[in-house]
């Protein structure tokens, strides 16, 4: 498990983690992944539990609202609990679907339409699965929200992840600047209508107290927000503003703007795929309901049914990637020279079990760090200076274990040698241009496209097929009907796309919109034999249509374009530690490979009607 997935786990991992609990998990994995897999686990709990602690503290919940909090966590808990149940039901599917589909893949020789459909339902059952939790667990957060105020949910959103709450908690703490004192004095002498008017310069002010990230211009949500805050702060004492205004060093200056291409990505695979808000995520982690019922003196509420093995959880996920990975070298046709180069590129396997086991020792040290910070936390004591600092050198000290473990001392080896390239680049160097291309495009698809076109079986697909379907449909509609309401059919489609690949915004969805209604007029307008002609670009043209797209390539060209995109899945896919086994035993395969021996025409016999030079299938 990598530190930077591990160190999100606080997210509550669990909702997007598939679990199995009818197979013992001690018979799919070896002793050392199972210690690994519940070590991380723990350090998953424990940070969940610092980050609940540290929300309900910046809360700051009175009694009602403590109890009505507390009220809807237990309900998200029983939504949780019933959504693990019928997970679990799904996850055996998902074992035995996935491990046979992945013995395919590494014989490469094509899937058989029985498994690889078992493989797509399973898979989609668990995403339906996902996709009710989030609307179920969407509703109570909306609830949560109605109990607490603009502020409270400003501050809910900028709680910061427990690894850099505890790196500031570790720095020296905030106090009041001389300058954060003038600004507080100046405050209490405002009405509230002059903080409304005096809004954009009290805005500039904050910025040059570094409260704002350097922004000086906010969105209209974010100019709300302080502009209530402002106005709560300038009825405290002034010490208390004061102090209240040098915690929020860290608040504004995090948030994004709107139209950041992230935040905009985010968005999209949140409605593709599921999710909520912080205030979300806080009500469906058992830790959140546990820390507000003992500062409530209250007991945290249970909920009955199995819970999800973490093991077994992680295994699965162990052959998704598995898939993957099978899915792109199938897709690039590695000879056997390439393999054997990049076996010499990839990280070694004897160096790599010395550095798991280097790794499992750092997070064992983690565990114990953080469990020590989030028992003080849930007693409500503040935790020693030593035991903070122990969490961020824990924490330190196994993320560079793990990045050790994924370069397996090539820097050290390629220093000796005197060369300037980097792992990833040498192993992109040894690739052919149009499997160069193939990595460019590689979105990891548990399923591969079969493209006829271009027969490479890797990613995501590139095929224009609903595209077609789509203007097909199209061209079914009465001329009467469609010439009456084009507009609305066309905007329709739009809305389509739209719900897969994220909304257009302003101005460019209109253009959007005039494309479509342009692309859906041609397609109306040509007689059959043309449209079979042309329906591939038309199909091309709407395809293009893809916010998403739009954003990953933007993001992509602020950041150098392909060779840095190359240099980045080079080193993420075929330098994984876990490529290494497959790309072994597929060297091993094609080594082995004895083609059939082919059949001597000349010394077979002809069949009796051949044997007059007449055929016999020509009677």
């Amino acid at each position: 498990m990598k530190l930077e997935q591990l160190l999100l786990l606080s997210s509550c991992a669990f909702l997007f983690s598939p679990a199995a609990l009818a197979v013992p998990a001690d018979a799919r994995a070896t002793p050392q992944r199972t210690r690994e897999i519940e070590t991380a686990e723990r350090v998953r709990q424990h940070y969940a539990t610092i980050q609940a602690a540290v929300a309900v503290d910046r809360l700051a919940l009175d009694a009602e609202q403590a109890r009505s909090l507390l009220a809807i966590a237990a309900e998200a808990q029983k939504v949780r609990a019933d959504h693990e149940q019928e997970l679990a039901a799904v996850i055996e599917r998902q074992w035995t679907a996935f491990s046979t589909f992945l013995k395919e893949g590494e014989a490469d020789r094509g899937f058989s339409p029985q498994v690889e459909q078992e493989t797509a339902q399973a898979n989609e059952a668990e995403k339906n699965l996902r996709l009710r939790f989030f609307e179920q667990l969407n509703v109570l957060a909306a609830r949560a929200h109605e109990v607490l105020s603009a502020q409270q949910d400003f501050l809910i959103e900028q709680t910061p992840r427990p690894e850099s709450w505890l790196r500031e908690e570790l720095a020296a703490e905030p106090r009041p600047t001389g300058e954060t004192k003038k600004f507080v004095k100046r405050l209490g002498q405002l009405s509230d209508r002059d903080i409304d008017e005096s809004l954009p310069e009290l805005i500039g002010d904050l910025r040059d107290l570094g409260l704002t990230g350097g922004r000086r211009v906010l969105s209209p949500e974010e100019r709300e927000v302080v502009r209530s805050y402002l106005g709560d702060l300038r009825r405290l004492p002034r010490a208390e503003a004061a102090e209240r205004l040098a915690e929020l060093k860290s608040g504004l200056g995090s948030r994004k703007g709107e139209c950041d291409a992230r935040s905009e990505l985010h968005e999209i695979a949140r409605q593709k795929h599921g999710g909520t808000d912080a205030l979300g995520l806080l009500l469906a982690e058992p830790a959140f309901a546990g820390v507000l019922a003992r500062r409530a003196g209250e007991r945290p509420p249970k909920c009955s049914g199995q819970a999800v093995d973490p093991v077994v959880a992680a295994l699965v996920q162990d052959v998704r990637r598995d898939i993957n990975l099978v899915n792109l070298m199938n897709g690039m046709h590695f000879d056997q020279e390439q393999i054997a180069a990049l076996l010499e590129v990839a990280p070694d396997g004897a160096r790599g079990r010395q550095d798991e086991m280097e790794c499992a020792e750092a997070l064992a040290d983690l565990e114990g760090a953080l469990a020590a910070v989030a028992q003080d936390l849930c007693a409500g004591r503040e935790p020693a200076r030593a035991a903070l600092r122990h969490c961020v050198d824990a924490a330190q000290d196994a993320r560079m274990k793990e990045t050790a473990r994924k370069g397996a001392g090539r820097h050290a080896r390629k220093k000796a040698r005197g060369q300037e390239l980097t792992p990833a680049q040498e192993a992109a160097a040894l690739l052919t241009d149009s499997q160069r291309q193939v990595l460019i495009d590689y979105k990891a698809c548990l399923i591969p496209p079969q493209n006829l076109k271009d027969p490479v079986r890797a990613g995501q697909a590139n095929t224009h097929e609903p595209q077609a379907r789509a203007l097909k449909e199209l061209r079914k509609i009465p001329v009467r009907v469609f010439l009456q309401q084009a507009p609305e059919i066309a905007n329709a489609l739009l809305e389509r796309i739209e719900q897969h690949h994220g909304r257009f915004p302003g101005d460019e969805r209109e253009e959007a919109l005039r494309k479509t209604l342009e692309l859906a007029l041609r397609a109306r307008c040509m007689d059959d034999a043309t449209f079979a002609i042309e329906q591939e670009e038309l199909a091309t043209a709407l395809a293009e249509l893809n916010r998403e797209e739009a954003l990953i390539e933007e993001l992509q060209d602020e950041r150098g374009g392909d060779e840095v995109v190359l240099c980045d899945k080079t080193r993420d896919f075929l330098l994984d530690p876990a490529m290494r086994p497959l790309l072994e035993a597929r060297f091993e395969q094609l080594e082995n490979f004895r083609p059939e021996p082919t059949t001597d025409l000349d010394a077979t016999e002809g069949a009796p009607s051949c044997k007059d030079g007449k055929c016999a299938i020509d009677g």
